[in-house]
């Protein structure tokens, strides 16, 4: 639902500005995803101040979002089993209008069905459709007709994935059978991209893949690193314990798992920065880099900051951190991060783009070295697909290949830029072979100074997001020379 500004310089669909809702919103939102290269979070940013709505319906509109996004491909399978015409024959914005619909049908038990269908059919009629609202009431009939309310706990052509390894029964098969096709029964079921899936195959089990399909779809519950230098994990705990908010210790000290949902913005000592949102995998990544107080530091691909905070508190905010990007406005999130938190050591950098010219990148830092660098690299975010919603639809296989130059070439030029005896980071949100430990041998190849120290590779739900980080050293000239 792509539109050009209004004389007043609203880019908001009329329809939003008309009759704010949880329900219009997320229809608003998807629709934008799809006909540009916007992300949901960048859409909802530019449209909030002029449609606010309150905490209640904000919280439905990103379930929606969420939940529509993660399992297109699902609800496209439901849909096409109650429609005779071609789906490519249905208008792409009514498309969406009827995902939205059969996701609430679906996976949302809280909202009465009855409530689903009159709302999402007012909806069309609310966006100047109403030859759409007819059409909209016969397939979501034909759903509640599909639905059973009947669970299992096996997957099968007749059942629907839902949370938790739970099944919702259909009345009849609509998915391919997972004994005769595993891989098409995934993809479709789970709603994640069939070369995805027919990749992942090639190295884990069917059961280790529906595994990550429930993890994937599951809406993720946040996970807070404590800033140790204002406070540790016990205490935080008994602050979240007494705003009524249940949480567990996570697997590294730092680290606490909330078990229920919960805004960012609303947890106790927020403003105090007692703490920021880490996923345990990504900490991992700092941690093994293992930054020391006194270090120079350097952290390419910094932005938004959360590995730069976690290094200059592992550090004490004793000596120096340089955090890099291509984009100014994006150091401005590290630069608020790092305010909030009470750190001081950390300065911002823009830098160009690594893959124009490694020598004229590194030249960036006037022959500067350091002892340790950290790379967040640019990846596939194969192993956060359920964080990441635009992955399903927009990555392509050929997009690994491209990703995995641009992680060699940022990994080369870390390699220049630590000192002998330094040692390197290099960190993916991928799954991926190729944008991970085949980079690394790449780099081992080439170069006869470096060598690997350790690597580790974390899959989903094992316990936390998917993820890989190898840590590197710098050979001091006369070892390698005796190499």
């Amino acid at each position: 639902m792509r539109r050009e500004k209004s004389k007043s310089g609203s880019t908001v669909p009329p329809f939003l500005l008309r009759s704010p809702s949880a329900r219009s919103w997320a229809f608003g939102v998807l629709c934008e995803m799809q006909s540009t290269s916007l992300f949901a979070h960048q859409i909802w940013e530019q449209w909030s101040e002029e449609c606010p709505l309150d905490d209640r319906d904000r919280r439905l509109a990103w379930e929606l979002i969420h939940g529509t996004s993660r399992r297109r491909r699902t609800l496209e399978t439901i849909l096409a089993a109650v429609v005779t015409r071609p789906l490519d024959r249905i208008e792409p914005e009514l498309r969406i209008l009827a995902q939205l619909g059969i996701y609430q049908l679906v996976f949302l038990s809280a909202i009465p069905s009855h409530a689903a269908v009159h709302e999402t059919v007012e909806l069309a009629r609310a966006c100047g459709q109403p030859r759409w609202c007819g059409f909209l009431n016969g397939i979501l009939r034909g759903v509640q007709r599909l639905l059973t309310d009947d669970e299992r706990n096996e997957p099968s052509a007749q059942h629907v994935p839902l949370f938790d390894g739970r099944y919702r029964v259909l009345e009849r098969p609509v998915f391919p059978d997972p004994n005769r096709q595993p891989q098409e029964y995934i993809a479709t079921a789970f709603g994640l991209p069939f070369w995805l899936v027919e990749r992942w195959s090639n190295r884990e089990n069917f059961d280790e893949l529906v595994r990550w399909g429930f993890w994937f779809n599951t809406p993720a519950l946040l996970t807070l690193r404590v800033n140790r230098r204002r406070s540790n994990r016990e205490q935080m705990m008994q602050e979240l314990q007494a705003a009524g908010i249940p949480a567990l210790p996570g697997s590294c000290e730092e680290i606490i798992r909330l078990e229920a949902a919960a805004s960012v913005t609303q947890l106790p000592r927020f403003d105090d920065g007692w703490w920021t949102v880490q996923d345990e995998t990504a900490f991992q990544a700092c941690r093994l880099l293992a930054p020391q107080p006194g270090e120079s530091v350097l952290d390419l691909c910094a932005a938004p900051g959360t590995k730069t905070t976690c290094l200059a508190e592992m550090m004490q905010d004793s000596g120096s951190i340089l955090a890099t990007d291509v984009a100014r406005g994006r150091l401005e999130a590290v630069v608020q991060n790092a305010a909030r938190l009470g750190l001081t050591i950390i300065e911002t950098k823009v830098v160009g783009d690594v893959t124009k010219s490694r020598k004229r990148f590194v030249e960036q830092f006037a022959e500067r070295q350091f002892d340790a660098v950290l790379i967040d690299a640019p990846c596939s975010n194969t192993g956060v697909i359920g964080k990441r919603l635009e992955v399903r639809d927009r990555l392509e296989l050929k997009e690994i290949g491209e990703l995995a130059e641009i992680q060699f070439q940022l990994l080369s030029a870390a390699t220049d830029l630590v000192r002998p005896g330094g040692r390197i980071v290099y960190s993916t949100c991928s799954i991926e072979p190729e944008e991970n430990r085949h980079v690394v041998e790449r780099l081992l190849r080439k170069r006869d100074d470096v060598t690997l120290t350790s690597e580790q590779l974390f899959l989903p739900t094992h316990p936390a997001d998917g993820g890989y980080s190898a840590l590197l050293a710098k050979i001091e000239p006369s070892k390698s020379s005796e190499q």
